[in-house]
């Protein structure tokens, strides 16, 4: 699975953010073609240009992201994870479901 590697999910000031980096912007174009068709409503961000301090060289890379609370819930239902630490950051992101229970 691409998102036990790649990708992050983050819970900023309760806003959650599934996304990921890559330098393959055909990578990133696919995703967001495939997601799309999946009904989620992703983000990109093509040619963004940073400095490595590693390679002590600027590079380009390209993120996608999915924002919608909706949306990182189908991904986690549709697609799901087996990274423990994002599915953690998932379960704490839907709290606790009903009969105070944690899926």
């Amino acid at each position: 699975m691409i998102i036990d590697n790649d990708f992050y999910f983050v819970l900023n000031k309760k806003t959650p953010e599934l996304g990921a980096w890559f330098t393959s912007k055909n990578l990133v174009i696919d995703l967001y073609h495939y997601l799309s068709i999946l009904g989620l409503n992703p983000k990109i961000t093509l040619d963004n240009k940073y400095y490595n301090s590693s390679a002590k060289k600027e590079l380009i890379r390209h993120r996608i992201r999915i924002w919608r609370k909706n949306d990182i819930k189908t991904w986690f239902e549709e697609i799901g994870t087996n990274n423990p630490k994002i599915y953690k950051r998932y379960l704490k992101f839907i709290g606790p479901s009903p009969g105070g229970v944690e899926t």
